[in-house]
């Protein structure tokens, strides 16, 4: 078959998080002999990107990317589709770019800053019908402009206030967002994809109504996988010879880093190593200062970050929004490595899932886990954390598979093109 992958942000120019399922599941799909083409915006990224660093990324050998907009008119189309919802110039790029490749999937991902209300009517019309249409929904953009979830920057959303939200947040309101718009756009698609039950809950308790839906988790690929089986890298400690505790991400604020970094004051026998980089890395070094034991890695590469959790005594997820994988999470489990999660969106699920670590409320409870790791050398081969297989969906070759099969599942094998 023939896939096309829509997103903002791809590759070197991404945050991670959707990007980086885009690229396992492109991946993915080429080992299986389908034909791939991933379409995205640089002018989207550099829009929004401050002083984030480029991402390490190449791209797959047979893997087609189309960068349709760069430079300063790639930021302004971002602009005005951020407040607008539409297209714009976009518009006939996404036009020729349908009716010159004859699709047999056209999968929308993280489409916030390309006009989303068009493209999905574009994608319908050109396609002549042929096409399939899915969406996975990574984030929560399409019930807050914020795509967190997270009000006024301080709490989970628990009443809709998005103008006002916006304006705390300093970022322009969208005023096109009218109650239930969402569902009108969407009925454009055939499938909606949710990482989460959880997610799949807080979308459908905002008025989500659509009849394809399914709930299929974030990938990890063999090697994560295969990895973590008997690895133990403890006495291999980076930052001093210390055990130590990692936590990765993107560094903002509702990633929850700040809790962290007081409470190694109370554990000077385990350091704290934080990988990633975003707008909250000064005030995160500022926090740290004092602290021998607190590190900042700054933006590694997927095998550094294998090999920072491998080498862990724990992971740590203090998330303050409501997630909807956990990716990291879930590359720790499969690493075999505990984790420590906050209580909180869709962590709860990825914990009960695989049996692969333990769950707080608060910083009181995480300190005294903390501890616990602290005092006790093998605690982490004793205590046998991962007690249960991963999801098969959770793993790339199985969860290709699952891709595939729901889209038999929807879909009549008469109305998809196979390859030869």
């Amino acid at each position: 078959m023939k896939f096309c992958m829509i997103s903002s942000f791809f590759g070197s120019q991404s945050f991670g998080g959707d990007s980086v399922y885009i690229e396992r599941l492109a991946r993915a799909l080429l080992r299986k002999g389908h034909e791939v083409h991933v379409v995205h915006s640089p002018g989207a990224f550099e829009s929004v990107r401050g002083r984030t660093p480029y991402r390490k990324y190449q791209a797959d050998e047979g893997l087609t990317v189309h960068e349709l907009n760069q430079g300063k008119r790639g930021i302004l189309d971002a602009v005005w589709s951020h407040q607008t919802c539409l297209s714009g110039r976009l518009r006939r790029k996404f036009s020729d770019l349908f009716r010159e490749n004859h699709f047999d999937v056209i999968h929308f991902h993280n489409i916030s800053l390309l006009g989303a209300a068009d493209l999905l009517q574009l994608a319908r019309n050109l396609s002549r019908s042929r096409a399939r249409i899915i969406i996975t929904i990574h984030d929560y953009w399409w019930i807050c402009p914020q795509s967190l979830y997270w009000k006024y920057g301080r709490r989970v959303c628990d009443s809709r206030a998005c103008i006002r939200c916006s304006l705390r947040r300093r970022v322009p309101p969208q005023l096109w967002r009218l109650k239930d718009w969402f569902n009108k756009v969407l009925s454009q698609a055939d499938l909606l994809l949710f990482p989460s039950c959880s997610a799949l809950d807080i979308h459908r308790s905002q008025g989500l109504d659509h009849p394809g839906i399914r709930v299929l988790p974030g990938i990890l690929p063999e090697d994560w996988v295969d990895g973590g089986q008997g690895v133990r890298r403890l006495g291999n400690y980076p930052y001093g010879e210390k055990p130590y505790l990692a936590a990765a991400g993107r560094l903002v604020r509702e990633k929850g880093f700040q809790t962290l970094i007081p409470l190694m004051k109370n554990v000077p026998d385990l350091n704290l190593v934080i990988a990633g980089d975003g707008p909250m890395r000064k005030e995160l070094t500022q926090l740290s200062r004092g602290l021998d034991n607190c590190f900042l890695s700054g933006l590694i590469s997927s095998r550094e970050v294998k090999n920072l959790f491998q080498g862990a005594r724990a992971v740590l997820v203090p998330s303050l929004f409501p997630e909807t994988f956990g990716l990291v999470a879930a590359e720790a489990i499969a690493l075999n490595v505990p984790v420590i999660a906050r209580r909180s969106g869709s962590l709860p699920e990825l914990i009960e899932a695989s049996s692969g670590g333990v769950l707080y409320e608060n910083e009181e409870d995480l300190l005294a886990v903390i501890r616990r790791l602290g005092g006790e050398q093998d605690c982490r081969d004793e205590e046998k954390f991962a007690k249960s297989p991963l999801p098969d969906s959770w793993v790339e070759g199985s969860h290709v598979k699952r891709y595939l099969g729901i889209i038999d599942e929807c879909f009549s094998p008469r109305e998809i093109r196979m390859m030869p």
